[in-house]
């Protein structure tokens, strides 16, 4: 029975000695996958190509020299240009590297396997260990970010709804505000029509002036040989004895007896001609017929002005007189109260009234004065005309004000930020970063801009997503190059930043924005798993080879 024992105890060591030996025939740089064909050439003396095209024997593998077409026969050296060395390098991650690169002097392979021994250490403990944390740091960020997600789902649906509400004002208002400035639109071109009656009524009246003071200007032998007739002299040039039957005529409901007039003439030759306009004009003013009986509300106003006849005035060429200009000066009389027109101090209002008055009195215009009336109009149409102006550029301000924000709201309203709009907030700010010397920017939805020394180039606007990408087109143009473009890639953050930026061609960038919005519950599960395999590979680097 110990014999027995001891037969099968025998039997397991040499077979593992027999495994060990087989173990070390493998050549330099068999991936896991290959080693049962490797390990059976090196069980048989032989080797058969893995395209089965020749076979040669054993000791011809890793001989610096390719005799297989597709490079299987030199995984460990640099012969075959279409070979492939597999780098184990455990505790980090598996590498497979063209033979063409091994024993380069370049240590490609963390664990060294890829030179000679002793010429690279191995370093993938290291590294593996680095990676690691770079990996828990990403599953962290994606943590918070997926945490942050919900809440900017929320925003999003807060603000849709608010842009909804916003919109239906927009529009209840719109037909208002439309309205407001069709009104001031008809003030503003009815003063305007006004303006430009009483404008043509002045250029007439200045041209009669002129034409009158030019004829005037004749000789002074000439003129004193010219019998002057009484009804060619300006009413301001009338010698102050003149009597005033002449205007009291006109209205015989206040004519006075000749006893009367007698009485008073003595009194009326101290007057100034000022003063003696005022008292005869008082007669024409409601409620200011001092020491005078009262007159009736009836009798307070002239009846309408009416252009006296060309024959009556003086022999200048007369002032045409239209239907439109009667309109203008019977509509626009100024009376002397204060609450009449405050474009007009109350004395001079005063004045320019008796002055109307006496014209109309004695069946004459008189154009001096008429040019003071009609300026005073036109100043007043004009400061009527502004105001109308102002108020119809008010109404249309607001009203496209009003129209640009709906265009805007309805423009975002379509636009399509992602599942449950999550990427909505990203159209309300930009991402900046400092790379280099210049100043990257890019918003979202918006456009992307390079920046330097203050001098601002457009790099693209937006188009939309390709994936996970934002592209932006049609930016500044390059020097006899094309237009710039730039596409940004976004990736799970815990916060809005712009991380890269690169230039792989000429006018062509791409960058990466990592942002709380990309962030998903299925990356977070998948970074989970990611770190675990990462923890494995770590355990095992302790772990004898068994190859």
């Amino acid at each position: 029975m110990s014999l027995s024992f001891l037969s099968c105890s025998l039997l397991i060591v040499a077979s593992s000695l027999i495994d060990s030996s087989v173990g070390k025939q493998l050549p330099r740089g068999v991936s896991p996958e290959d080693a049962a064909l490797y390990r059976q050439g090196a069980s048989h003396g032989k080797f058969t190509c893995k395209d089965g095209s020749v076979t040669i024997p054993f000791n011809r593998v890793n001989d610096d020299y390719c005799d297989c077409a597709d490079g299987s026969d030199e995984p460990g050296t640099s012969a075959c240009l279409n070979g492939v060395f597999y780098c184990r390098n455990k505790g980090h991650e598996v590498k497979i590297l063209k033979s063409m690169y091994v024993d380069d002097g370049v240590c490609d392979c963390c664990d060294g396997s890829d030179e000679p021994a002793g010429v690279c250490p191995n370093s993938c403990r290291e590294i593996g260990e680095e990676a690691l944390k770079e990996l828990e740091k990403d599953l962290n960020d994606a943590k918070s970010g997926l945490a942050k997600r919900s809440g900017l789902e929320k925003m999003a649906a807060t603000t849709i709804k608010s842009w909804e509400k916003r919109l239906e004002q927009l529009e209840e208002m719109e037909s208002s505000k439309a309205q407001q400035k069709a009104a001031a639109e008809v003030r503003k071109n009815q003063s305007e029509a006004k303006l430009e009656r009483l404008r043509k009524s002045l250029t007439r009246l200045e041209e009669a002036a002129a034409a009158k003071s030019k004829k005037e200007e004749v000789p002074v032998a000439e003129s004193q040989d010219t019998p002057v007739d009484e009804d060619d002299v300006p009413l301001e040039d009338v010698d102050e004895d003149v009597p005033l039957e002449d205007i009291e005529d006109m209205h015989p409901e206040d004519v006075h007896g000749a006893e009367e007039e007698e009485e008073e003439e003595d009194i009326y030759e101290e007057e100034t001609e000022e003063e003696r306009a005022k008292r005869v004009a008082s007669q024409w003013i409601p409620g200011e017929h001092a020491n005078t009986e009262t007159v009736g509300e009836e009798d307070a106003y002239e009846a309408p002005y009416e252009a006296p006849d060309e024959t009556v005035t003086t022999e200048t060429p007369p002032v045409e007189s239209s239907v439109e200009e009667e309109e203008i000066i019977n509509e626009d009389v100024v009376e002397p109260t204060v609450e009449a027109d405050d474009r007009m101090d109350l004395i001079s209002r005063i004045k320019v009234w008796v002055s109307q008055m006496i014209a109309r009195a004695t069946g004459k215009v008189d154009l001096e004065q008429d040019l003071v009336v009609t300026k005073a109009k036109v100043e007043a149409a004009q400061k009527q005309f502004d105001s109308a102006n102002q108020e119809f550029f008010t109404k249309s301000s607001e009203l496209s004000t009003l129209q640009n924000e709906k265009g805007t709201l309805t423009s975002k309203l379509g636009t399509n930020y992602g599942t449950r709009n999550v990427f909505l907030q990203l159209s309300e700010n930009c991402v900046e970063a400092t790379i280099d010397k210049y100043v990257y920017e890019v918003c979202p939805f918006g456009d992307a801009h390079q920046s330097e020394g203050g001098r601002k180039t457009k790099l693209g606007t937006w188009k939309g997503f390709e994936g996970d990408t934002m592209v932006f087109t049609d930016g500044e143009g390059c020097w006899q190059g094309p237009s710039r473009s730039i596409n940004v890639t976004l990736k799970c953050g815990s916060e809005d930043s712009f991380v890269s930026l690169a230039e792989p061609s000429r006018c062509t960038y791409t960058g990466v924005i990592r942002t709380p919005a990309h962030c998903t519950d299925e990356l977070v599960k998948s970074l989970e798993r990611e770190v675990e395999r990462k923890k494995t590979l770590l355990q095992e680097y302790n772990v004898k080879d068994e190859l």
